[in-house]
């Protein structure tokens, strides 16, 4: 069965940001740490390596996240005088070692381009 959206891009919220407009109506993988998250007005802060990024929440529905928390987000992009990411599901990701993981995504990016000439 083929769902309606994709699995996502994973990225870093400074590429994403660098993507700009050509992100709009596209899928990613993102993680921060949450620095900002109002429920009532269904907008978050989502912030890694000194890059932040604003987060439309309603997809999410009624959810306790915690700032100062590490989240993956998955979602996608609006470009609209500025980038918004709206997320559709989201995990707990305090435990992933960040740097490994950054490792494992370079590794992976590098044999894909190897491989089939895309990342």
């Amino acid at each position: 069965m083929q769902t309606p959206f994709a699995h996502g891009v994973v990225i870093q919220i400074r590429d994403l940001l660098n993507e700009g407009a050509r992100a709009h109506k596209k899928t990613f993988r993102i993680f921060g740490v949450l620095k900002e998250y109002n429920s009532l007005r269904q907008r978050a802060v989502l912030e890694h390596a000194g890059a932040r990024l604003d987060l439309d929440t309603r997809f999410l529905g009624p959810v306790a996240l915690l700032v100062d928390h590490m989240y993956q987000f998955i979602g996608e992009c609006e470009f609209n005088q500025g980038l918004l990411f709206l997320p559709r599901v989201f995990r707990p990701f305090d435990s992933v070692d960040i740097d490994q993981y950054l490792r494992v995504i370079q590794i992976r990016s590098q044999f894909l381009q190897q491989t089939y000439g895309s990342a």
